[in-house]
């Protein structure tokens, strides 16, 4: 593997991590005082721009780096299939939460956010994840860089299994 992708992986992995720890605090910070709007001011302009860098690192990398698998046609057809339906997705869910939704604003201000199960939501407990995950699998089929399996992989552990353990508390199962 790449430093390129180590890095970004790495940089996944404690974004994901810091995430995962505003919003944690943020719930039992509530059950305390409930003043949690400061926190939310440095949550949203710390990991806000963190995650920014990590989207704009995995464009950067599909420049860079050099495709190292040769598939068939259609398996990039398929891939290119799946960048552009994870990219649908995505816009989607954040036109339908916004960023302070995204962002997890229901941690720090209950009251002020709304249950969304419109949309793609009807099908997906984490559709901007699952969106993340057809891009980065799309883009490892599609151009044959076996980097964006890696991060596929990152992406799903940290946002479809810890994030989302996190955010769907009202489901979740396990330690977090």
């Amino acid at each position: 593997m790449d430093s390129g992708t180590l890095i970004l992986i790495l940089l996944f992995g404690i974004v994901s991590l810091s995430h995962a720890a505003f919003l944690k605090f943020a719930e039992k910070q509530r059950r305390i005082s409930k003043n949690t709007e400061r926190l939310w001011q440095i949550h949203s302009s710390v990991n806000g721009p963190l995650w920014l860098l990590i989207f704009f690192g995995t464009a950067v990398l599909q420049f860079t780096l050099v495709p190292t698998i040769i598939y068939p046609s259609i398996v990039k057809i398929l891939g290119v299939e799946l960048v552009f339906t994870g990219i649908i997705i995505v816009v989607d869910v954040f036109s339908l939460l916004g960023f302070e939704q995204a962002m997890g604003m229901r941690f720090f201000f209950p009251e002020r956010t709304k249950r969304i199960v419109s949309g793609v939501y009807r099908y997906f407990s984490n559709p901007m994840y699952d969106g993340f995950l057809f891009v980065l699998f799309g883009l490892g089929f599609s151009l044959g860089i076996k980097q964006d399996f890696y991060l596929a992989l990152a992406s799903f552990v940290f946002l479809n299994i810890l994030l989302a353990r996190i955010e769907n508390y009202e489901h979740r199962l396990g330690p977090f």
